[in-house]
């Protein structure tokens, strides 16, 4: 979420979390660098994250929340492709069996352009609200899945094999072996 220099100074003078004089130091320092002044005021640990966020929603109206990766079911997480959630930095964490309702987590629900396109992709019964961004990036690592799981599938699959001989081409051997797969597969994490 990008605050305005102009809110975020409202709000930190209203709820008197900075004084004149800091606030004209970490301005100076913004202007003489590549950090916005909300970057500068996070660094220097002024707010915390999610308190900074919590200030906005409560400023502007949107609802707050801060959802735990584990409630998320896997329906709600397909209804979003990972590629558009990182994009967005958005993540469906809830679905409402009876209303059909679906909760919408995003770290800049200002972003029109990023609301509209969303709504096109899982419809328009969606109810936005906004979660610290440190919170939707832990929760989009749920589209990675389990690493174990997958490694313990890789490695049964090597001991299934019974040790026959069979005859196999290179390429087969380069992208179906168990070895490779692992190394794909911890590549793929790494990344």
């Amino acid at each position: 979420m990008r605050i305005s220099d102009e809110t975020l100074t409202k709000l930190l003078k209203k709820n008197a979390i900075v004084t004149d004089e800091q606030l004209a130091s970490f301005r100076e320092r913004a202007e003489r660098s590549t950090q916005s002044l909300q970057e500068i005021i996070l660094d220097e640990k002024v707010i915390q994250e999610d308190a900074l966020t919590k200030l906005f929603a409560d400023y502007a109206d949107i609802p707050y929340v801060v959802v735990d990766p584990r409630d998320i079911t896997s329906d709600a997480l397909a209804l979003i492709p990972e590629r558009i959630a990182r994009q967005y930095n958005a993540i469906v964490f809830k679905i409402d069996e009876e209303t059909g309702l679906i909760h919408l987590a995003m770290d800049d629900p200002d972003d029109i352009q990023a609301t509209s396109f969303i709504q096109k992709e899982i419809g328009e019964n969606v109810r936005i609200y906004i979660a610290p961004r440190s919170n939707i990036l832990e929760c989009l690592e749920n589209y990675r899945g389990d690493v174990n799981k997958e490694l313990d599938k890789v490695i049964d699959i090597q001991r299934e094999d019974d040790g026959t001989s069979q005859q196999v081409s290179e390429s087969e051997i380069a992208e179906d072996s168990p070895i490779a797969q692992t190394v794909n597969l911890l590549l793929e994490y790494a990344i």
